[in-house]
């Protein structure tokens, strides 16, 4: 009997990490290494045989509920054994049903570029900050805040590539020291998040 593990984060092709992998004795492509459960950094990692796509990763990377790792880890390690209602497909995570536990799957952390930038007096949206390596089709949340909190700003909006800009309007801000904060948001899987937060020095 072949058991197949089904991860999708609903993001279409923004993930290559997400696959059908086929669980089957080591000796073939795709077959599963091992799972390991990181509590610390509340997350399961499935370690597969090179399945042959180039497209696939050899690590499938899920985030679990606080606490909760090792108990998704062997909710699924059940399920390859054909204990949880026998099953031959088990959904780890595809945004609607998943294995106990699991958050939905991973998606890679990105960079915030461009931290010093500088008012222009006339200018509106002219702070801008540049991500690199962001999921296409996460939502973003980003604040921009002064250090001395005389001001914050925030601005939404959804990732359409890698490198998309976050820009905020200079009316309401000083030179100074200032934090800014993005945070990305699978949509479809809320409780999976990436956020990066870091300095910025706004100039005269």
């Amino acid at each position: 009997m072949i058991k197949t593990l089904f991860a999708k984060s609903g993001l279409a092709t923004a993930l290559t990490s997400e696959q059908l992998y086929f669980v089957t004795d080591a000796a073939n492509k795709g077959a599963l290494l091992g799972i390991y459960a990181d509590e610390t950094n509340d997350q399961v990692k499935l370690y597969f045989k090179d399945n042959g796509n180039t497209a696939a990763n050899e690590v499938l990377t899920l985030d679990s509920e606080n606490g909760k790792a090792e108990t998704a880890a062997e909710a699924i390690i059940d399920a390859i054994n054909g204990l949880l209602k026998n099953a031959q497909v088990v959904k780890v995570s595809d945004g609607v049903d998943s294995v106990n536990g699991i958050d939905g799957v991973d998606f890679p952390a990105f960079t915030v570029a461009n931290t010093d930038v500088a008012i222009t007096a006339t200018a509106t949206d002219d702070f801008t900050f540049t991500l690199g390596s962001a999921t296409i089709g996460c939502t973003f949340s980003a604040t921009l805040a002064m250090d001395d909190e005389s001001h914050e700003f925030t601005k939404t909006g959804a990732i359409t590539t890698a490198t998309d800009t976050i820009k905020f309007d200079s009316t309401d801000f000083s030179a100074g020291a200032a934090t800014i904060t993005v945070t990305l948001t699978n949509p479809n899987q809320q409780d999976v998040t990436e956020q990066v937060s870091q300095p910025a020095t706004i100039t005269a």
